[in-house]
Protein backbone atom coordinates (compact mmCIF):
# COMPACT_ATOMS: atom_id res chain seq x y z
CA UNK A 1 0.00 0.00 0.00
CA UNK A 2 1.41 3.34 -0.96
CA UNK A 3 0.49 6.37 1.07
CA UNK A 4 0.45 9.64 -0.82
CA UNK A 5 -1.04 13.04 -0.16
CA UNK A 6 -4.65 13.34 -1.24
CA UNK A 7 -4.86 15.94 -4.02
CA UNK A 8 -7.47 18.65 -4.16
CA UNK A 9 -10.09 16.81 -6.20
CA UNK A 10 -10.85 19.73 -8.54
CA UNK A 11 -7.23 19.60 -9.74
CA UNK A 12 -7.61 15.93 -10.66
CA UNK A 13 -10.24 16.83 -13.26
CA UNK A 14 -7.43 17.91 -15.60
CA UNK A 15 -4.29 16.39 -14.05
CA UNK A 16 -5.14 12.78 -13.27
CA UNK A 17 -5.20 10.42 -16.26
CA UNK A 18 -7.72 8.07 -14.62
CA UNK A 19 -10.13 10.86 -13.71
CA UNK A 20 -9.86 12.29 -17.21
CA UNK A 21 -10.68 8.86 -18.64
CA UNK A 22 -13.70 8.45 -16.36
CA UNK A 23 -15.11 11.89 -17.14
CA UNK A 24 -14.66 11.54 -20.91
CA UNK A 25 -16.62 8.30 -20.92
CA UNK A 26 -20.10 8.77 -22.39
CA UNK A 27 -22.84 8.18 -19.83
CA UNK A 28 -20.48 8.19 -16.85
CA UNK A 29 -22.68 7.05 -13.90
CA UNK A 30 -24.14 9.60 -11.51
CA UNK A 31 -24.31 7.66 -8.24
CA UNK A 32 -21.42 6.50 -6.06
CA UNK A 33 -22.17 2.74 -6.27
CA UNK A 34 -22.53 2.92 -10.07
CA UNK A 35 -19.39 5.06 -10.38
CA UNK A 36 -17.36 2.59 -8.35
CA UNK A 37 -18.73 -0.32 -10.34
CA UNK A 38 -17.81 1.48 -13.57
CA UNK A 39 -14.30 2.28 -12.31
CA UNK A 40 -13.84 -1.31 -11.17
CA UNK A 41 -14.78 -2.60 -14.63
CA UNK A 42 -12.81 -0.07 -16.69
CA UNK A 43 -9.69 0.52 -14.55
CA UNK A 44 -9.56 -2.26 -11.93
CA UNK A 45 -5.99 -1.55 -10.84
CA UNK A 46 -6.97 1.97 -9.74
CA UNK A 47 -9.13 0.51 -6.97
CA UNK A 48 -5.94 -0.95 -5.50
CA UNK A 49 -4.13 2.41 -5.36
CA UNK A 50 -4.30 3.47 -1.73
CA UNK A 51 -4.15 7.05 -0.48
CA UNK A 52 -4.60 8.51 2.95
CA UNK A 53 -3.17 10.61 5.70
CA UNK A 54 -1.38 9.87 8.94
CA UNK A 55 -4.51 10.77 10.92
CA UNK A 56 -7.10 8.77 9.03
CA UNK A 57 -7.92 5.33 7.75
CA UNK A 58 -6.57 4.74 4.25
CA UNK A 59 -8.98 4.86 1.36
CA UNK A 60 -8.74 4.00 -2.31
CA UNK A 61 -8.28 6.85 -4.72
CA UNK A 62 -11.41 5.87 -6.66
CA UNK A 63 -13.59 5.86 -3.54
CA UNK A 64 -12.14 9.16 -2.39
CA UNK A 65 -12.75 10.75 -5.80
CA UNK A 66 -16.33 9.47 -6.13
CA UNK A 67 -17.35 10.55 -2.62
CA UNK A 68 -15.68 13.94 -2.99
CA UNK A 69 -17.32 14.54 -6.36
CA UNK A 70 -20.73 14.55 -4.69
CA UNK A 71 -19.80 16.94 -1.89
CA UNK A 72 -21.81 20.14 -1.83
CA UNK A 73 -19.85 23.38 -2.40
CA UNK A 74 -17.37 24.38 -1.26
CA UNK A 75 -15.49 21.30 -2.44
CA UNK A 76 -12.72 20.08 -0.13
CA UNK A 77 -10.10 17.36 -0.30
CA UNK A 78 -11.77 15.15 2.31
CA UNK A 79 -15.00 13.34 1.51
CA UNK A 80 -17.88 12.72 3.88
CA UNK A 81 -18.38 9.02 4.68
CA UNK A 82 -21.89 8.39 6.04
CA UNK A 83 -21.27 5.06 7.84
CA UNK A 84 -18.35 6.25 9.94
CA UNK A 85 -20.11 9.55 10.63
CA UNK A 86 -23.13 7.62 11.91
CA UNK A 87 -20.82 5.56 14.16
CA UNK A 88 -19.16 8.75 15.45
CA UNK A 89 -22.56 10.26 16.25
CA UNK A 90 -23.54 7.08 18.11
CA UNK A 91 -20.35 7.15 20.19
CA UNK A 92 -20.64 10.85 20.97
CA UNK A 93 -24.31 10.57 21.94
CA UNK A 94 -24.36 7.33 23.93
CA UNK A 95 -20.74 6.89 25.04
CA UNK A 96 -19.37 10.39 25.75
CA UNK A 97 -16.96 9.12 28.42
CA UNK A 98 -15.18 6.72 26.03
CA UNK A 99 -13.36 9.37 24.02
CA UNK A 100 -11.97 12.70 25.08
CA UNK A 101 -11.02 15.23 22.43
CA UNK A 102 -11.35 14.69 18.70
CA UNK A 103 -12.92 11.37 17.68
CA UNK A 104 -10.85 10.05 14.76
CA UNK A 105 -11.80 7.31 12.32
CA UNK A 106 -9.19 4.99 13.84
CA UNK A 107 -10.73 5.58 17.28
CA UNK A 108 -14.12 4.47 15.91
CA UNK A 109 -12.62 1.13 14.84
CA UNK A 110 -11.03 0.82 18.29
CA UNK A 111 -14.40 1.44 19.98
CA UNK A 112 -16.07 -1.17 17.75
CA UNK A 113 -13.38 -3.70 18.73
CA UNK A 114 -13.82 -2.81 22.42
CA UNK A 115 -17.58 -3.37 22.18
CA UNK A 116 -16.98 -6.76 20.56
CA UNK A 117 -14.61 -7.72 23.39
CA UNK A 118 -17.11 -6.62 26.04
CA UNK A 119 -19.92 -8.62 24.43
CA UNK A 120 -17.72 -11.68 24.02
CA UNK A 121 -16.70 -11.62 27.69
CA UNK A 122 -20.34 -11.14 28.71
CA UNK A 123 -21.42 -14.17 26.66
CA UNK A 124 -18.62 -16.29 28.12
CA UNK A 125 -19.33 -15.28 31.74
CA UNK A 126 -23.13 -15.11 31.72
CA UNK A 127 -25.40 -17.66 30.12
CA UNK A 128 -28.54 -15.53 30.16
CA UNK A 129 -29.34 -12.44 28.11
CA UNK A 130 -29.97 -10.19 31.11
CA UNK A 131 -28.87 -6.63 30.41
CA UNK A 132 -25.95 -5.41 32.50
CA UNK A 133 -24.61 -1.90 32.96
CA UNK A 134 -21.80 -0.87 30.61
CA UNK A 135 -22.36 -3.83 28.28
CA UNK A 136 -23.23 -2.50 24.81
CA UNK A 137 -26.56 -3.47 23.25
CA UNK A 138 -28.27 -2.53 20.04
CA UNK A 139 -31.36 -0.36 20.45
CA UNK A 140 -33.14 1.14 17.44
CA UNK A 141 -30.01 1.24 15.29
CA UNK A 142 -27.76 2.64 18.03
CA UNK A 143 -25.28 0.80 20.25
CA UNK A 144 -25.90 1.84 23.84
CA UNK A 145 -24.49 0.82 27.21
CA UNK A 146 -27.38 2.20 29.22
CA UNK A 147 -31.12 1.89 29.07
CA UNK A 148 -33.35 -0.80 27.64
CA UNK A 149 -32.52 -2.88 24.61
CA UNK A 150 -34.63 -4.75 22.13
CA UNK A 151 -31.73 -6.84 20.81
CA UNK A 152 -29.70 -9.82 21.97
CA UNK A 153 -25.95 -9.85 22.47
CA UNK A 154 -25.61 -11.89 19.28
CA UNK A 155 -27.64 -9.35 17.29
CA UNK A 156 -25.50 -6.54 18.71
CA UNK A 157 -22.29 -8.35 17.74
CA UNK A 158 -23.64 -8.93 14.22
CA UNK A 159 -24.55 -5.24 13.92
CA UNK A 160 -21.11 -4.06 15.11
CA UNK A 161 -19.36 -6.44 12.71
CA UNK A 162 -21.54 -5.19 9.84
CA UNK A 163 -20.72 -1.55 10.69
CA UNK A 164 -16.98 -2.32 10.59
CA UNK A 165 -17.32 -3.94 7.18
CA UNK A 166 -19.35 -0.98 5.90
CA UNK A 167 -16.70 1.49 7.12
CA UNK A 168 -13.92 -0.29 5.24
CA UNK A 169 -16.09 -0.89 2.18
CA UNK A 170 -17.12 2.76 1.76
CA UNK A 171 -13.43 3.74 1.79
CA UNK A 172 -12.33 0.94 -0.51
CA UNK A 173 -9.74 -0.05 2.13
CA UNK A 174 -9.25 -3.71 1.17
CA UNK A 175 -6.49 -4.43 3.67
CA UNK A 176 -8.68 -3.05 6.46
CA UNK A 177 -11.59 -5.16 5.23
CA UNK A 178 -9.44 -8.32 5.42
CA UNK A 179 -8.04 -7.33 8.82
CA UNK A 180 -11.60 -6.78 10.11
CA UNK A 181 -12.55 -10.24 8.79
CA UNK A 182 -9.68 -11.80 10.78
CA UNK A 183 -10.58 -9.83 13.92
CA UNK A 184 -14.22 -10.84 13.72
CA UNK A 185 -13.42 -14.57 13.48
CA UNK A 186 -12.98 -14.71 17.25
CA UNK A 187 -16.49 -13.36 17.82
CA UNK A 188 -18.28 -16.17 16.00
CA UNK A 189 -20.09 -17.82 18.90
Amino acid sequence: MSSVAIPVWMETLTDNKFVCLWIKTPKFPNTIPLMLSFISRTTPTVLDIMVGSDQDLPQSYAHWWCYTKFQPPPKTAMPHYPVIERCKDNIRQHHPNLITGNLTDVMVITVLMTWLDQLFIDVVLFKYEKERNNIPRLYNGQVRSDGPSNSSRHATVAYIIEQGYAIFKERGFKEGFYLWTNICQRYKF
